[in-house]
């Protein structure tokens, strides 16, 4: 009989507490409860730790679920959830990871795009307005450079072969020009030639060939990039030609230690587009600036010679009246 009392009162006080822990967990929404049923042994005590590892993993999964969701709404995409689970929790699991990987994927592009697109809007801003090639020319070397963690560049116009100063290949059937570096950032007077023709190193490949050109782990003796404390070699060389309508406007160098990022090379290959673009457009003002000065020197030129005649003819007129008085006086 006693035997079946403590059952009976082992039974109640495990129905009891299972129901409590069972009421706060699935009706108050209350976690971390656990099942305290005292002097049990065996199957009674066996039943007591399940419930209660049970309720100990749900409270762990879901506070796991509650800290990575509160850190999610403070802009935290750096987390994850990591417990172990299995079943549909699992699969939660699963899915919130995936939304917080492509959520923090699809911030990071967005922040990228957002300092491309604010990059290429400030320097054009710069640009605008500007007349002379090598203010132009330095302008974004000093802004280009720096902006995507580069610490050598150099900008090298194309100008027609021999002593012109006209931008792009003469018109000759050979079309003839050489590269001459009009803007520099970090540069070594006299550490590397200013000028190269197509085809001679990088740069005049990437002219000859209009095409960008990467090269990584940068042989030993092709640049050094110095400053008051010492000089290294870069890691990274990236030259990019500068193209208008597929005519070489000049070419871009830059060399980093860091290798230059996907959205790095994407900013340099608009950019460089931006710049062909001034780069022609400051080109051919300058041409008809040129033409009008040349005119308005001819037109000078015609107004003084067309005075000149007029002023001539008015004087052989004066002539022949002095002549014809002359005539009549000794008739």
């Amino acid at each position: 009989k006693n035997t079946i009392n403590t059952m009976v009162d082992q039974l109640s006080s495990f129905a009891e507490q299972v129901t409590r822990v069972a009421r706060e967990v699935g009706t108050e929404g209350q976690l971390g409860g656990q099942a305290r049923v005292r002097d049990v042994d065996g199957t009674w005590r066996d039943l007591t730790e399940s419930v209660n590892e049970m309720a100990g993993n749900l409270t762990r999964q879901v506070r796991a679920i509650a800290a990575v969701a509160t850190a999610v709404t403070r802009g935290d995409l750096n987390l994850k959830i990591d417990v172990d689970a299995a079943g549909e929790i699992q699969v939660l699991q699963d899915n919130i990871n995936t939304m917080i990987a492509n959520l923090r994927d699809t911030t990071l592009a967005n922040k990228e795009q957002d300092w491309l697109k604010g990059n290429l809007a400030r320097i054009s801003g710069l640009m605008q307005g500007r007349r002379d090639l090598d203010d132009v020319a330095s302008l974004i070397m000093s802004e280009l450079t720096p902006v995507v963690s580069a610490q050598h560049g150099a900008f090298f116009l194309a100008m027609a072969a021999g002593d012109s100063e006209e931008v792009g290949p003469d018109n000759g059937e050979a079309g003839a020009y050489e590269l001459r570096m009009r803007g520099s950032y970090g540069y070594s007077a006299g550490s590397m030639p200013t000028s190269f023709r197509p085809g001679e190193t990088l740069i005049g490949t990437a002219a000859e060939e209009k095409r960008t050109i990467q090269v990584d782990n940068v042989p030993p003796g092709y640049l050094k990039i110095s400053s008051g404390l010492g000089e290294a070699p870069p890691a990274h060389v990236i030259v990019l030609p500068v193209l208008f309508e597929g005519k070489v406007l000049g070419v871009i160098e830059l060399a980093s230690f860091q290798p230059f990022t996907h959205i790095q090379r994407d900013f340099l290959n608009q950019l460089a587009e931006m710049i062909a673009t001034s780069v022609n457009t400051i080109s051919v003002n300058t041409k008809t600036e040129k033409l009008l000065e040349q005119s308005q020197e001819l037109t000078e030129q015609l107004r003084d010679r067309s005075q000149e005649l007029e002023n001539r003819q008015k004087a052989l007129q004066a002539s022949n009246a002095e002549l014809e008085e002359k005539a009549e006086l000794l008739a």
